[in-house]
């Protein structure tokens, strides 16, 4: 902490000399490489906190808790899909929905588009 202090402190000292006068090499190094450290450990508390939200998640969400099922049903939700339109027609049936994309995808990867059926989201 003290050395992010430290960087600050000679990041915004360097800037402030900048705006005075032309910086040497030396000062641009110093202020380059100030901005880059002080980028790095921005990096690094950035993935201490996604490190904390895992255990917090291995901590509360490893049983069978509440917290664990909001989790689920919340990506539940977000992936769910209502319904297709496909060739102008409503389909809402999960059955429905799986086989026409099924059906879709093979066309697609065999190469058998020919650009007649129209699958649109909502």
């Amino acid at each position: 902490m003290n050395s992010q202090f430290a960087l600050k402190e000679t990041d915004s000292s360097t800037y402030y000399e900048e705006e005075v006068r032309d910086l040497d090499e030396e000062e641009v190094w110093v202020l380059v490489e100030c901005k880059r450290r002080l980028a790095e450990i921005e990096s690094f508390k950035h993935k201490d906190v996604r490190q904390r939200s895992r255990d917090r998640w291995a901590e509360l969400g490893d049983d069978n808790t509440s917290y664990f099922h909001r989790i689920i049903n919340k990506r539940k939700v977000c992936n769910n899909i209502p319904g297709l339109l496909v060739d102008g027609v409503w389909v809402s049936r999960p059955t429905e929905i799986k086989k026409h994309t099924l059906k879709f995808f093979k066309e697609r990867v065999r190469g058998e588009d020919k650009g007649s059926a129209e699958i649109g989201l909502f």
